[in-house]
């Protein structure tokens, strides 16, 4: 595995001699395999553990194990904790992406003050899958067919082409020590329904399932590219300070399409998307909201504009509904949720 991954990283020119590589570490399998690699094959690596401190005494134990190893192998260690859930609140996010957010930015300051060059990641083949599928459910378009990148910028992901059993193996053969985080096998999350639930009935299906996933990400990746390009160019004829009027996207043959990849760059989804096209022709003027943005329908042209401090508007949940400014009634509810424009659900995960 030693060979393949040195192989894969001169194949996709991951890096180069002149590079100093930033080793994202959680402790966790991935990552400690992750690190067993590079340091073997790269010297000096650094590393990076972010303690989120969602996880009690599991969390502390995790970062342990990364101070314990790196201080065996005289590598250099970054480590801070965060207070994720008070970020989360703060910023109206998920926990998810609130450590995403934390995460990333932590690395990125590592780089500047230390001047590294490359983040490493440790997604793997099955994560890409995970990532592919679960967008599908999420109807993310083409982009989120596409899978994990291998590259962005400075962030690269070697180990895209090994699937979690392999990682195993290799930590087994090795020996490497690595922490279980116990929440990757509760199924009350999105992913973990993917991976211990949706992904095991497609491998009865196709063995190789995981494997076909990412092949098809990857043949998907220059696709991605050519329609990229078309849609650029088209939007930049007919956008014009975030606003389109609606005769010039009339005239496109693809006007759903430019339309959804526009919107979807300010955190509008595919269903609002649907609502938009559905009341193009209509003449009074309608309002759609996503995140920080608002998108204003009227006099003949789509405007999208940031929201201000009139927009937001904040009403008292009870447990059984809301008694103003409309009376709203709560209730369980065990079937399928419509999806159009009358109707509106949230997530009360989050």
């Amino acid at each position: 595995m030693l060979y393949q991954f040195r192989k894969i990283a001169e194949k996709y020119q991951l890096w180069n001699d002149d590079d100093t590589l930033l080793i994202a570490v959680s402790g966790g399998l991935d990552s400690m395999v992750l690190l067993d690699l590079c340091r073997q094959l790269y010297n000096p690596v650094a590393v990076a553990h972010c303690n989120f401190q969602l996880r009690g005494d599991d969390a502390g134990a995790d970062e342990k194990l990364v101070k314990e190893i790196c201080l065996q192998h005289k590598i250099q260690l970054h480590s801070k904790r965060f207070d994720t859930k008070n970020y989360a609140e703060q910023n109206g996010i998920s926990i998810e992406m609130a450590a995403r957010d934390l995460r990333y930015a932590y690395f990125e300051e590592l780089c500047k003050q230390y001047g590294y060059t490359k983040i490493v990641t440790a997604h793997h083949a099955n994560d890409n899958a995970e990532t592919l599928l679960l967008n599908l459910t999420k109807g993310t378009g083409i982009k989120g067919l596409t899978g994990i990148p291998r590259q962005r910028e400075n962030i690269v992901r070697p180990l895209l082409a090994f699937t979690r059993k392999k990682l195993q193996e290799y930590a087994e053969a090795n020996r490497i020590k690595y922490r279980n985080d116990e929440t990757n096998s509760n199924v009350i999350f999105q992913r973990n329904k993917i991976r211990h639930k949706v992904l095991p009935l497609l491998e009865e299906i196709n063995p190789s399932a995981v494997q076909t996933l990412n092949a098809d990400a990857e043949r998907l990746q220059e696709v991605r590219e050519i329609y990229d390009d078309f849609v650029q160019n088209r939007l930049e004829k007919i956008v014009s300070k975030n606003t389109i009027l609606i005769v010039d996207l009339a005239k496109e043959k693809y006007s759903k399409s430019l339309l959804f990849e526009w919107l979807q760059t300010f955190g509008f989804s595919a269903t609002v998307v649907d609502n938009v096209l559905a009341t193009l022709l209509e003449t009074e003027e309608k309002q759609f909201f996503a995140g920080k943005y608002r998108l204003i329908k009227s006099r003949g042209k789509l405007e999208v504009v940031t929201k201000t401090s009139q927009d937001k508007k904040v009403f008292e949940v009870g447990k059984s509904g809301i008694s103003t400014p409309i009376c709203l009634k709560f209730e369980a509810f065990d079937g399928d949720l419509r999806k159009d424009k009358n109707t509106a659900y949230f997530d009360a995960d989050k």
